[in-house]
This record gives structure tokens, sequence and C-alpha cells, in this order.
């Protein structure tokens, strides 16, 4: 149960993150199968960085929710918006895995995808 203001927010089993955990673990397997990187290293580096990845794509949906709740009151918060934060959910994860993926392509990418463009 979450208190802010005059509301008390309970974050139902569904809302938990778990399922989302499972879905964006599966998506960023996806994501590795589809841009089929031959390094293992880099491959487990982004599995295992999936999950705290999807634990802050949810705190951020969480923290969406509480404040358009506070601020628009609680309507809004269980309406439209509700639905909206779990596509900000998404958003935050997909943005999060590539920006993950470009830091691994500085270590693991032998040269650059303009030169190998190139050639």
């Amino acid at each position: 149960m979450l208190t802010i203001g005059p509301y008390q927010l309970l974050v139902a089993d569904a809302c938990s993150g778990l399922n989302s955990l499972f879905t964006l673990e599966a998506l960023g397997l996806l994501y590795m199968n589809v841009m089929n990187y031959k390094s293992k290293a880099r491959n487990v580096a982004l599995a295992i960085m999936i999950i705290p990845i999807s634990f802050v794509s949810n705190v951020t949906r969480v923290l969406t929710l509480v404040l358009i709740t506070y601020y628009f009151g609680d309507q809004v918060g269980q309406g439209f918006a509700h639905n909206f934060a779990g596509m900000v959910l998404f958003t935050v994860a997909l943005v999060l895995t590539y920006g993950f993926d470009r830091l691994l392509a500085a270590r693991f990418d032998k040269e650059p995808r303009h030169a190998a463009a190139q050639a």
C-alpha cells in the first residue's frame, strides 16, 4: 500500500511487476535473437541486465501512476492513465535495453558500424 496525500493506493498482485519481469525478459531474449550477437559474454550480460531494467521500468510505471493520481485524482489514475503507464513501462525498458546494448557495443564490437558498411 502506498500513501500519497489523501490517497492510499493498493498495488494489486497483477501490477506488482512479476508479470512484466517475465514479459520483458522474453522480449529481451527476442531482441538478442534478432540482433544475432555471436559473443556469449555479451548475450549473458544483456540477459542478466534485463532483470534490473525490468525493475527500474516497473518503478517508473508505479511512480507515474502515483504522481498522476496525486495531481489529477483517483479517477484519472485508474482510467486511461493506468493503461498508458503500461506502455510507458515497455518504452522505458526498450530504451534502457538499447542503451545498455550500445554500452556493450563499445566493449564487444571490434570495428565501428560505419566502417563495416563501407567495406
